[in-house]
């Protein structure tokens, strides 16, 4: 069916001496558009453990059904929401991962199709540099992290230029 438009049905049996019975009550039926995922935009990156996650209005619709989960098949560890408005804040996510989010819109009675999925990937804090001191030849580099239970490994970088590129050592946590 062609989708924001209501379709009315109605049946009728023959018989094999092709009798015709009277038509059944009509039944409402709305083709819903699959809503459009407006943001966080496809594949883009977020610095914080919460978002806003955004799509249109689909003609009809009365709800919306969101998934949103780290695993892109939507299989594992969804987490769901059925709600009225167009857009959710999510918190508590993960840092360093990517996670994929769809919609669907609804009626009392039907579902559109998912939307196409949408990613986005939450950045762990970068450290920050509070000092570098060298002392008999030795140099030492201080640094914090808000985000050391999470973080595998830190990486030492040095070059002639202000945005150094050469790795030089890397530390465990």
């Amino acid at each position: 069916p062609d989708f924001d438009k209501f379709y009315y049905y109605k049946i009728t049996a023959l018989k094999n001496s092709n009798i015709e019975s009277d038509f059944s009550s009509s039944i409402k039926q709305v083709g819903h558009s699959t809503p459009v995922l407006l943001s966080p935009e496809n594949t883009s990156a977020k610095l914080d453990s919460s978002a806003t996650l955004r799509w249109n209005m689909v003609k009809y619709a009365t709800k919306y059904v969101l998934q949103y989960t780290t695993d892109n098949n939507f299989v594992n560890d969804i987490v769901q929401s059925i709600i009225t408005d167009t857009f959710k804040t999510i918190s508590n996510l993960q840092l360093g991962k990517i996670y994929n989010w769809r919609v669907r819109a609804l009626d009392s009675v039907h579902l559109s199709s998912w939307s196409t999925p949408f990613t986005f990937k939450t950045l762990i804090t970068k450290p920050s540099v509070t000092s570098i001191e060298s002392r008999n030849k030795r140099l030492t580099i201080n640094w914090s992290s808000t985000d050391t239970a999470n973080t595998k490994w830190f990486k030492l970088f040095k070059d002639t230029v202000p945005n150094p590129t050469k790795l030089v050592d890397s530390f465990s946590n």
